[in-house]
């Protein structure tokens, strides 16, 4: 045991070095390819809502812990976190000036994993039951070409040549495991898993659109009882829920990109209302719309001017 946790500081250490070199102040920063992100937090964040799209999340120092209704789930060094549909959840960070949290999101895109699927002499499910997000560990095979990977995006040169093909051999091996049945639902167009998947991905495109749940139900090939209680096991929210808490994030991020009003916003994203749309968004993230988009912008600003 002590063995392996001396060997994860080790691997860790060196792509933390790799990625602290391409990386200025905290938040999210695309990597030479674009299946790839990296991220940094300087502080300890308090539990608030975030959305994750189908993803493969690894901390390499600090820690970061989720909730979806009752579940609770911590991923840090030892374990990661995988997620293949768009959730969203409450998610705390712990991370400081003089230890950050540090960490690799690499995005899971169903096209890239039916590439590989049809690679794979054997690409059916196991039949073992699925959880559309869970945690758990990396081997030592795959820590390997996690290293690599990082290693391959130091330079665009390295990553034109190297990226791509050592990203897909990491999930080949990913699919390979036990559990690998979560990945391939992304690209084997059977069972309510997928369907429900289907709809969650058009709900995050097209958030904005008036949504007919039981037209929902039908494209799902469910009755409108199977659709509702399929939907809440995986994403435990209601349709309606889901859609709503999609759109104030979209919002959300809109006032912080865009530099929109928050009644600007609230109509991009199908609100009709501003007052329903300022007392639900404050519900969801603690704060009225102008003052959350506010205090995030400052303290990235701040981030980046505390930079040499």
């Amino acid at each position: 045991m002590f063995e392996n946790q001396t060997a994860i500081r080790k691997r860790n250490k060196k792509m933390i070095e790799i990625i602290s070199r391409q990386i200025v102040g905290d938040g999210i920063f695309p990597a030479a390819i674009p299946e790839v992100q990296f991220m940094r937090v300087s502080q300890r964040t308090s539990k608030t809502s975030v959305i994750y799209e189908p993803s493969v999340v690894i901390i390499l120092q600090g820690q970061k812990r989720g909730v979806l209704g009752d579940k609770h789930f911590i991923y840090d060094p030892n374990q990661f976190l995988l997620l293949t549909v768009p959730l969203p959840f409450e998610c705390e960070t712990i991370g400081s000036e003089s230890e950050p949290m540090i960490g690799i999101i690499i995005k899971l895109s169903p096209a890239l994993i039916a590439e590989i699927l049809l690679q794979m002499d054997d690409p059916t499910l196991s039949g073992d039951e699925v959880d559309v997000v869970s945690t758990r560990s990396l081997t030592m095979h795959q820590a390997g070409i996690l290293v690599r990977l990082v290693e391959s995006l130091a330079t665009q040169e390295s990553a034109r040549i190297l990226a791509g093909n050592t990203l897909r051999e990491f999930l080949y091996d990913l699919m390979r495991e036990s559990g690998g049945d979560n990945i391939k639902y992304l690209a084997l167009n059977t069972g309510k898993q997928y369907q429900i998947a289907r709809i969650l991905n058009q709900m995050h495109q097209h958030y904005a659109d008036d949504f007919d749940m039981a037209q929902l139900a039908r494209i799902s090939g469910m009755s409108v009882s199977a659709f509702h209680t399929h939907f809440k096991r995986i994403t435990q929210v209601t349709p309606l829920q889901y859609l709503k808490v999609i759109r104030l994030h979209k919002a959300r991020m809109l006032m912080i990109n865009d530099n929109m009003t928050a009644s600007q916003a609230a109509n991009r994203v199908g609100y009709g209302s501003n007052s329903q749309f300022s007392r639900e968004f404050k519900r969801l993230f603690g704060e009225a719309p102008t003052v959350n988009s506010a205090r995030i912008k400052r303290d990235w600003f701040s981030a980046d001017a505390s930079q040499p």
